[in-house]
């Protein structure tokens, strides 16, 4: 398989996984058409990934998937090599925007992760805007609980994005455990709720709104840590861009489109309206939910019936679903 069949495959397998998993066969079929090959390729690193039971943006289960599946496919791997002052020591994942590598940076002798944008998107203005979006958006926060960036940058003409190097597992593959699995033990759950809140007020205090608040973008340290990961389509308010002209460059590429995750987004992202913070919150309460009973809380077949769900239905209530909780957590 050549290295742009690759990140076309690589690309549809996120996107299917992005969605909630009713809606999963009809994206597969939109996304491929009459092209079984491509379709039948697809087919192949979902039965992986769901053989393996883990996270698809867990990055380094994504690159031993892939590889299984794939092992001409994948774009060369850059360990051992230079950027600036970053020896890439190990491939961590690779995905549709690009690769991740863990590195050494020789300057400070410390481990960081590089995310290096992939050759096939690097001529993209959108892909190079969201990417150094990404960078700015993250490098305005300064929480424990937010990733930090480090450095954002150009080499030989491919853009990279430096941060720290967060060891642990999504909150998606903790919710994959089978022990126990659901629900999860409610100390826990609102253990993880308490830390993403905190991250979420820094964000919306300097006018950052994150849009994507999800289980993939949620990495749980070892020692309890929870850290908010990806401001790929964060949006930079007037507050976070120094003016509303700034703002207003940043929305004018997204009016009428659809930023988020089908199944954690708010009403106003899936009509592709205004969002506000309150749109994270949304979000958030769609995570505490799963954590809480394993499910999400609306369920639809396509993106179209998601939006009249959410205007239409109430979710089963909490306390219907866990015994232990009382009826002070359906509100």
């Amino acid at each position: 398989m050549s290295p742009s069949r690759w990140q076309e495959v690589a690309e549809i397998f996120e996107r299917v996984l992005d969605c909630p998993p009713p809606e999963r066969a009809t994206l597969l079929a939109e996304a491929c058409g009459t092209r079984n090959s491509l379709r039948t390729e697809v087919e192949s690193l979902l039965a992986a990934h769901g053989s393996a039971g883990e996270s698809f943006l867990d990055e380094d289960a994504l690159a031993r998937q892939a590889a299984s599946v794939f092992p001409k496919g994948l774009p060369p791997d850059l360990s051992g090599q230079s950027i600036k002052h970053f020896v890439l020591r190990e491939r961590l994942g690779v995905g549709g925007m690009g690769e991740v590598y863990l590195a050494e940076d020789t300057n400070l002798r410390r481990l960081v992760a590089l995310k290096l944008l992939s050759s096939r998107v690097r001529l993209d203005e959108e892909h190079l805007r969201r990417f150094a979006r990404e960078a700015r958006a993250a490098s305005l926060l300064n929480h424990p609980n937010i990733t930090t960036v480090y450095e954002f940058g150009e080499d030989g003409g491919r853009p990279y994005i430096v941060t720290e190097y967060v060891a642990g597992q999504t909150l998606r593959a903790r919710l994959l455990q089978k022990d126990p699995l659901p629900p999860m033990p409610l100390d826990e759950a609102l253990a993880i709720a308490d830390q993403m809140l905190a991250a979420l007020a820094t964000a919306h205090a300097v006018g950052i709104i994150h849009r994507d608040i999800k289980p993939e973008n949620l990495m749980l340290r070892p020692d309890g840590v929870v850290k908010v990961l990806d401001f790929g389509i964060a949006k930079l308010t007037p507050r976070a861009t120094g003016g509303a002209a700034a703002a207003t460059q940043f929305r004018s590429t997204e009016q009428g489109m659809v930023l988020g995750t089908p199944g954690y987004m708010s009403p106003e992202q899936a009509r592709a309206q205004e969002v506000t913070a309150r749109s994270d919150l949304f979000s958030f309460g769609v995570v505490l939910y799963e954590m809480l009973v394993g499910n999400l809380p609306f369920h639809t077949e396509t993106k179209a019936d998601y939006i009249a769900t959410l205007l239409t239905t109430k979710p089963v209530p909490l306390s219907e679903q866990r015994p232990d909780l009382s009826r002070a957590y359906n509100t």
